[in-house]
């Protein structure tokens, strides 16, 4: 799951790089200040369906799909709040993307995936950073390797049009 997710982020990221867009609409805006001030009066469905139609409006708006998740988080929703927390700490579309794991192998949780793009000429220079571990563990080193492996392939991807996702990946031990 977590390769199509990195696929899709960078996805957005480069796309942003082709229509140079721009933060959320005056609409969003509005829409996500609707919802706040519905979670403010403890009407959580409407809240929530406020927001869900803020980030359908403003789908690189951290902040609106933050509101989500702790609306969702307040109605006891963990998975749906856990998707909507997920999607990003920071995004700069076309330029950056951060966020935390906040679920899958306990050495991961906590850690922060950084991805900075940039235009160089003719080349998009992707400056990837899976960083935050607590301590230089062998599974780290493996991730690393997996990562620059991941990266090749939607290289490929991007490129060709065929890329080698997991379970086609690259093996390089047992953990996969």
């Amino acid at each position: 799951m977590r390769a199509p997710l990195v696929a899709l982020v960078l996805c957005t990221l480069l796309i942003g790089v082709a229509r140079g867009q721009e933060g959320p609409s005056d609409e969003a805006v509005e829409q996500n200040n609707r919802g706040a001030a519905l979670l403010q009066q403890g009407k959580l469905e409407q809240a929530v369906a406020e927001f869900q139609r803020a980030v359908e409006m403003a789908p690189a708006s951290a902040v609106v799909h933050a509101n989500l998740g702790y609306a969702y988080d307040r109605q006891g929703r963990t998975d749906e709040a856990i998707a909507a927390y997920r999607k990003v700490l920071e995004l700069d579309p076309g330029k950056h993307v951060l966020w935390e794991v906040i679920s899958g192998p306990d050495e991961w949780v906590g850690t922060q995936v950084d991805w900075d793009l940039d235009q160089v000429d003719d080349y998009t220079v992707v400056l990837f950073k899976h960083e935050g571990w607590k301590e230089p563990v062998e599974f780290m080193h493996h991730c690393s390797t997996k990562w620059a492996i991941f990266l090749m392939s939607l290289k490929s991807l991007v490129e060709t049009g065929k890329g080698a996702p997991s379970p086609h990946d690259t093996k390089i031990s047992n953990w996969h």
